[in-house]
């Protein structure tokens, strides 16, 4: 496990983030994983409000790993922005495949999650034990190196997976400047039109505009 010299100081805690503390203490998380401490009985039986100060954290929710970087995770951060390049490089590369327009959160929900439901985990294990990276992450994770090559590979692939994307992507003029477009696929290729257009010319009509 990869660890720095902890600097737990009450002091420099909000109320709120004393309260986690204390009940994170109870459930002895230092020891124990977060699925763990999910499955205790003992956890179960607490108020809502109590079980979701634990899990959840809604800055980091917004944030993603923008709020582990403020909160000096930083290697956690960047193992999430590689985890989130990744995941937005396989949904750029779904939409082109089968010629979806998937909502724009859909991009950012898997990332928001992760750092919503372990934020607080976290951010204690870094303050009580000094832990700067995960104890179950790959080894490879627990270097600097390793952190960086993942997290570089993870944003090369995502620009690599929207410029393949935008060889094999064209608009016509006017759905270049609508809010709702109709996507036509055209061999390798899918061309954005506006509904109109979609609704009054076949896919064949369609298609030559990408040979003029």
């Amino acid at each position: 496990m990869t660890m720095e010299t902890p600097v737990t100081q009450e002091s420099q805690l909000s109320a709120k983030w004393l309260k986690r503390f204390e009940l994170l203490d109870q459930f002895n998380a230092i020891n124990r994983n977060r699925t763990d401490i999910l499955r205790d009985k003992a956890f179960r039986a607490l108020p809502w409000k109590k079980r979701f100060l634990i899990t959840t954290n809604l800055w980091a929710f917004l944030f993603g790993p923008l709020y582990y970087f403020a909160k000096k995770m930083h290697r956690k951060g960047f193992v999430i922005l590689g985890i989130a390049s990744l995941w937005s490089a396989m949904l750029t590369v779904i939409e082109y495949q089968f010629s979806l327009t998937l909502p724009a959160f859909c991009f950012s929900i898997l990332p928001s999650v992760i750092c919503a439901s372990y934020a607080n985990f976290d951010y204690y294990l870094k303050k009580e034990i000094g832990q700067i990276m995960w104890a179950r992450a790959p080894f490879w994770l627990h270097t600097t190196s390793g952190v960086a090559i993942f997290t570089l590979l993870g944003i090369g692939i995502n620009i690599w997976a929207i410029q393949d994307v935008m060889q094999h992507e064209y608009y016509t003029y006017d759905a270049q400047h609508a809010f709702i477009t109709e996507t036509v696929r055209c061999g390798d290729s899918i061309i954005h039109v506006t509904t109109g257009e979609y609704r009054f010319n076949s896919k064949e009509s369609i298609c030559e505009l990408l040979q003029e």
